[in-house]
């Protein structure tokens, strides 16, 4: 073979190597640059999925302790029934843990309210619903809840005198079982004896006082109780009750769940008295029942009078009206009346009932006595104490003689629904669930 041409095919032999060897190697790279791109591209993915799956659980996180938070504020004030609209949701707002925003992403909160009614502030002591919607990044999350009213007695209910002004002694004296507090000044124009576990007191306390003494912080009810206790009551009018000089008199009635001698009986024993600025003047009277008085110039009590609140602890008198006890005798008599006070539908003490006119009741008030503005307390007539079963909330309070106050715990134990505070809301026990974030 001529040997030139051996050479020349021995070098066409290392040129077609050297060219699978390049085209090898260049396979060899790009499937490594490929499996590295896919490599980092998984990578990234994975790592974006962790990041998306710790925004969600932290959106999460945020979203159940904004619910907590928005709770503990409902249980202290209302002002979110009146700032917000039902079923609106409130401004987004950056999240925050203590006093310090947690750095990295936007982490925001918002909230809304839903009454079932449409109404926030109709009703204070209305159910809502409360959702809260929580975001991280591009993460979001939203749980719901539902809210009830958690009743608990107004603080009023725990002292046997609340007088959010003034507590005056005019040469008088009280005593009580319970504590009593005073929003202002207590003062004393020619003597004044306090006999109380505790007395409370904004001012001066220029009186004796056998017990302890302390400030006062004095909570005065955010519900309008006249009206509150007027939207459950039967209207007696003003009209029907006695004309006499100066004044309506209300005067040797019965007044009860089951007697009415001016309508229709209230079952729960429930009336509301509008008197267009007139005085009323009650009397000589077994009252087993609430009155509302609006629009009184005076409330004068005197003579013998019994008046306690139904079957269940309850107010026996609520009015924005000034109350003056005046000369409360001792015992109603049924035979210098001529009346029947314990028929077989109004039992005394719920127990005790005949037909004659032969008994005599002691005096007695037995109940919360309420009142926005003032209150005197003038000597009974015969000199000796006026004894109360259960509390007193006025603007000011006078004293020119002597009154005592008794426990009547069960009030505390067992208020009816206007009596507590409306402001308390709590969870209902399983209604916590995980909702769809609105968009």
């Amino acid at each position: 073979m001529n040997p030139s041409r051996r050479h020349s095919t021995s070098d066409s032999a290392l040129q077609h190597r050297e060219g699978i060897v390049y085209v090898a190697v260049l396979f060899t790279a790009l499937l490594v640059t490929t499996l590295v791109a896919t490599a980092v591209s998984l990578n990234t993915t994975s790592i974006q999925r962790e990041s998306d799956r710790a925004n969600k659980s932290r959106a999460m996180r945020i979203a159940e302790s904004e619910m907590h938070r928005v709770a503990s504020l409902m249980r202290t004030n209302s002002l979110w029934r009146t700032s917000l609209t039902n079923g609106t949701y409130s401004s987004w707002r950056n999240w925050s843990a203590g006093n310090s925003a947690i750095s990295g992403l936007s982490q925001q909160v918002r909230h809304q309210f839903i009454d079932a009614d449409g109404l926030l502030d109709d009703d204070f002591t209305d159910d809502v619903e409360l959702t809260v919607h929580a975001r991280v990044g591009l993460a979001e999350y939203a749980v719901t809840s539902k809210l009830v009213w958690d009743p608990a007695p107004l603080s009023i209910l725990k002292y046997a005198v609340t007088a959010t002004n003034q507590l005056n002694f005019e040469n008088g004296a009280i005593s009580s079982e319970h504590p009593i507090q005073v929003g202002g000044d207590c003062t004393e124009t020619s003597g004044g004896i306090v006999v109380a576990p505790r007395l409370e007191c904004s001012g001066d306390i220029p009186m004796t006082v056998r017990g302890d003494e302390g400030e006062s912080n004095v909570e005065v009810p955010t519900r309008d109780l006249v009206a509150t206790y007027t939207s459950t009551s039967t209207a007696i009018p003003a009209t029907g009750i006695r004309q006499g000089a100066g004044a309506r008199y209300l005067d040797e009635k019965l007044l009860s769940p089951t007697a009415n001698p001016f309508g229709t009986p209230n079952g729960d024993g429930r009336y509301a008295i509008t008197m267009d600025q007139q005085k009323l003047v009650i009397s000589n009277c077994r009252i087993n029942a609430t009155l509302v008085i609006e629009g009184a110039t005076e409330i004068e009590i005197r003579g013998a009078v019994v008046w306690t609140c139904p079957a269940e602890p309850d107010a026996i008198l609520i009015t924005d009206a000034p109350v003056r006890f005046i000369a409360i005798e001792n015992e109603l008599d049924e035979n210098a009346l001529a009346i029947n006070f314990n028929p077989a539908a109004s039992p005394y003490r719920s127990s005790w009932a005949n037909n004659t006119t032969t008994d005599r009741f002691p005096s007695e008030f037995r109940g919360l006595i309420y009142s926005t503005s003032d209150v005197v307390f003038e000597p009974t007539a015969s000199g000796d104490n006026l004894k109360i079963t259960g509390m007193m909330t006025a603007r000011s309070i006078t004293i020119s003689g002597l009154v005592s106050f008794f426990a009547f715990d069960e009030m505390v134990a067992n208020p009816p629904l206007e009596l507590c505070d409306p402001v308390p809301m709590q969870f209902e026990s399983g209604s916590w669930r995980r909702t769809e974030s609105p968009r």
